[in-house]
């Protein structure tokens, strides 16, 4: 039998593993001309999620699990954390171009990543640009692109139904379709389709020998996969956001909204018996929700205040409730600012997992309601580093915690306060006092030596505050610290935290007018001046004592900030030199040619390092670095020769040498993706923070 094989290799993964507990397991392998990793890959995926977050699936005995974000399908090994295979996304999906655009548009450069395994365990679906991929387990190569159902409807969802291993998907249409291996084609479901708007989610779920789909008209469709017919439809009193069936086809439960208010609503039904037997409020309505085997648990993601600080705002929580009684029985907060959109149990119902926009995979115990995984540095993407002299650093991450790590690697103390993602982090001049801001509005002071706060400046949400703190510095004589938010850069006293002047950007006229007082990034030079950059890239600078701008850096029409995706937060926009003359900006230009069609179309987008004069605010060099990627971290060496670019399409870090504008060296980072940059003091190093949730301490030849 197919099954014997993988029992057995599940059963070898886990015999390896306690093998290899009852020792120190070997670091995870370090990208090339790297020296130190600061924190752990274990479970970790690494890229991004994305707006519709990350593809995650649980094999059919819950040993293994595949995971999906932006660049790769991986497989883990859950009893050792570590990654089993890798596989690349599709390069080619095989159709043209105008094939690719009569799809739903919604789906045609988007994947939802709802990755399924087959029942057996011999493959994994993964949708991907509205169609259908099949890997072969193990890996063998490019996946098989399946059929189109049609020639202008992409795939939403899809799902393999028991006891005969068949595959259903949900199209964009709203219709229900049946996969055929023999004929290798697709057959439509004769029940309704789903009455859905393109800005609301499609709703399937799968047992053993049923399907259900829902959608905004208050029905749920049901279909027997084992008689072959369609079953009596279950009518909500709302529009339906979500619907889980337990795996033994037995019961099924739907989250849904009341048409007359904001009521969100569960209801649980019994299937044998067609009637449903619970029903009780909860905090949302969303398609994220699991149930465990019998039907007895079911897990849910909900957005409501912090439960441990009101004034942050909304955040995502996973709350496990008795399915039979409606009683809340745990509450699993997220960290920071990731947004889960996995959920599922293990197949005997002991744990809980969840997987989200940080890529992570996160493990819980359902008996305990505790957490499964050790406490190893950041469970989110490191989005802000510090270089310290002694060869120390610090990371600030999305899951909104700072963290101390010595020369060595280990991690030091933890700065625990911040509700969500760390977007800066500054020492006073003497080294003793740290202060940080993040997205929950808030400025704190720490003392290094015993990580305790000291201080906290929360700002209460208005309309010029309601997103959160993007940047911070500190003044030379660490008396003032400037915050960079939604209004411009506000002056703060580094004492007693007391609100001083307002810095507002001057209008763009390159950018939207939304951005143009959004100060991204700050920096104190060393004579007092202070730097500032909107989300456009565009740069000011300002005499301190007269309280104005005395310079504007500002990247001209042919700058495009949008071309490629770019993550909310970008923990560096510029870099200064060192003796306070030059400011480098990264950013990208589109190359464009006339068409039949249009007479402006994007050939290719070039990634460039400009630099620009401060005190004229003309750019004075330009850099090309590579094409067909976003720069995003960049940092300058003490020496002022050289600036390090980074990205996070590529994972790459380059070398730039600024007296003759090429790149002398180039980092691959593999899959740590870096999004913060920092170089040692001494200039013999340098600091990557990445998107997965690690720091990487490079070697830096200082010639």
């Amino acid at each position: 039998m197919r099954w014997d094989r993988f029992t057995l290799l599940g059963l070898a993964a886990i015999l390896a593993g306690e093998v290899v507990a009852a020792e120190p397991r070997p670091a995870a392998p370090l990208p090339l001309g790297a020296s130190l990793r600061l924190g752990t890959t274990d479970l970790r995926a690494g890229g991004l999620g994305g707006h519709e977050g990350g593809g995650f699936a649980l094999f059919p005995d819950g040993k293994l699990a595949a995971t999906v974000n932006d660049t790769a399908v991986q497989l883990w090994d859950l009893s050792t954390g570590r990654v089993r295979e890798a596989m690349a996304l599709p390069t080619n999906t095989g159709l043209s171009d105008e094939a690719l655009k009569r799809l739903s548009p919604k789906y045609t450069n988007h994947t939802n990543r709802r990755a399924v395994w087959s029942p057996d365990g011999q493959s994994l679906i993964v949708p991907w640009r509205g169609l259908l991929f099949r890997y072969p387990l193990p890996a063998k190569g490019e996946p098989t692109r399946l059929p189109l159902i049609d020639d202008d409807t992409g795939v939403s969802f899809a799902a393999f139904a028991q006891p005969d291993d068949t595959l259903f998907a949900l199209a964009n249409s709203g219709t229900l379709h049946e996969f055929r291996p023999k004929s290798q084609d697709w057959e439509k479901i004769d029940i309704p389709a789903v009455d859905q708007p393109s800005l609301m989610p499609l709703c399937l779920a799968v047992g053993t020998g049923v399907v259900a789909t829902g959608g905004r008209d208050g029905h749920i469709r049901l279909w027997s996969s084992s008689a072959r017919k369609a079953l009596a439809a279950i009518e909500v009193s709302g529009q339906i956001s979500g619907l889980s069936i337990s795996a033994d086809g037995k019961w099924l439960v739907a989250n849904f909204r009341k048409k007359d208010g904001e009521q969100f609503n569960l209801g649980l039904w019994s299937l044998p018996e067609g009637k449903r037997v619970q029903q009780w409020h909860v905090a949302s309505a969303e398609n994220v929700l699991a149930l465990n085997r019998d039907g007895t648990r079911l897990a849910i993601r909900e957005v409501g205040s912090d439960p441990l600080d009101s004034k942050v705002g909304l955040r995502d929580v996973v709350c496990v409730y008795d399915a039979t009684t409606g009683k809340k029985l745990y509450t699993f907060p997220t960290e920071g600012d990731e947004h889960l959109q996995r959920l599922a149990f293990a197949p005997d119902g002991s744990r809980l997992f969840a997987f989200g926009d940080h890529c992570v995979i996160h493990r819980w115990d359902v008996t305990t309601g505790k957490p499964v995984d050790a406490d190893i540095g950041h469970l989110g993407a490191v989005q802000v580093v510090l270089a310290l002299k002694d060869h120390r650093v610090l990371t600030g991450g999305n899951d909104g915690r700072i963290v101390l790590w010595d020369e060595a690697g280990r991690e030091v103390r933890r700065f625990a306060g911040h509700r969500r993602a760390v977007t800066g982090l500054a020492l006073s001049p003497d080294g003793k006092t740290l202060y940080s801001s993040s997205m929950d509005r808030s400025v704190r002071a720490w003392t290094v030596a015993d990580g305790k706060e000291r201080r906290v400046k929360q700002f209460e949400q208005t309309p010029e505050f309601s997103s959160g703190v993007e940047a911070l510095a500190v003044s030379p004589d660490g008396k003032t610290l400037a915050v960079g938010y939604m209004a411009g850069v506000r002056l703060l006293s580094a004492g007693d935290f007391a609100v001083g002047d307002l810095l507002a950007l001057p209008s763009d006229p390159n950018g939207p007018m939304a951005y143009d007082n959004w100060a991204r990034c700050v920096q104190f030079l060393a004579d007092g001046r202070l730097i500032a950059s909107n989300y456009q890239r565009s740069v000011r600078a300002w005499d301190m004592e007269k309280k104005r701008v005395i310079a504007t850096a500002s990247p001209g029409r042919e700058i495009r900030m949008s071309t490629l995706p770019v993550p909310p937060r970008t923990a560096t926009g510029f870099a200064v030199s060192p003796d306070g003359k030059t400011v480098a900006v990264p950013f990208s230009v589109s190359s464009r040619k006339p068409g039949p069609t249009s007479p402006k179309k994007l050939t290719k987008v070039l990634a460039c390092v400009g630099f620009w004069d401060l005190e004229t605010g003309l750019e004075v060099g330009r850099a090309e670095v590579a094409a067909e990627t976003q720069l995003l971290a960049i940092a300058h060496t003490p020496d002022g020769k050289s600036v390090l670019v980074g990205d996070e399409v590529k994972g790459r870090i380059w070398q730039v040498d600024v007296e003759s504008q090429k790149v002398t060296r180039t980092f691959d980072s593999g899959r740590h993706f870096p999004r913060a940059l920092a170089v040692f003091p001494d200039g013999k190093g340098f600091v990557s923070g990445g998107t997965d949730t690690t720091a990487l301490v490079w070697k830096l030849d200082p010639k």
